[in-house]
């Protein structure tokens, strides 16, 4: 029986509002995004800043087709559609971000914004980090943990032929139509059950 190797998995977020008008009422909002973990990566991450509410993901709801494509190939297409059906304040990244690194973007909003974002976790099946329309505090700094789901439209199955990505286990497929558990859940970690065993890891969903 294989060894189950146990790290903890965290993200962190901080959004800045920024002093001083972008435009009549808005406000320039800096957006860092640190991965916390020691071995996963995470995909380039879509951000959003809405003044209404907007919902990434739901835990035991079935994942909608944007998050789906989003948690098993790293797509933000969709999701930037969504984002942009609320009015929102959209900005993609283009690198990816490995462990112990932070990646900025930069949004506009008006006081009191709300900042969605997501984001798939390498090497996994159909991991992801996201957050659902946080809000910002209109005096300084919004710090927030966030922690690793599952979107339950894939089986963790741990074949590198399953999963996309430059890693030594990636370049597979990504989103496909076949279904998975059928609900968004918490995690359960990679346990190193097949080709994935070099990154065998449990992520542990602590707080968000």
């Amino acid at each position: 029986m294989k060894n189950l190797i146990r790290t903890v998995c965290l993200f962190l977020l901080v959004a800045l509002v920024q002093p001083g008008n972008v435009s009549a009422g808005e406000k320039m909002i800096e957006v860092k995004i640190t991965n916390l973990s020691a071995k996963v990566v995470l995909t380039p991450p879509i951000v959003a800043a809405s003044k209404g509410q907007i919902t990434v993901f739901q835990l035991t709801e079935t994942a909608s087709v944007a998050l789906e494509m989003l948690a098993e190939g790293g797509s933000t297409a969709e999701l930037a559609m969504m984002f942009e059906e609320h009015n929102a304040s959209v900005a993609q990244a283009t690198e990816a971000i490995p462990p112990g690194q932070t990646l900025t973007l930069y949004v506009y909003g008006k006081r009191y914004s709300r900042i969605s974002l997501a984001s798939m976790i390498l090497p996994t099946n159909d991991g992801f980090v996201a957050m659902n329309s946080k809000r910002t505090n209109p005096c300084g700094k919004t710090i927030t943990y966030l922690s690793a789901y599952d979107a339950g439209t894939e089986m963790n199955d741990e074949d590198c032929d399953n999963i996309p990505g430059p890693l030594s286990c990636g370049g597979g497929e990504g989103y496909n139509m076949a279904s998975g558990e059928g609900f968004v859940y918490p995690h359960p970690g990679t346990h190193g059950e097949n080709e994935i065993s070099v990154y065998a890891t449990e992520i542990i969903s602590l707080r968000s």
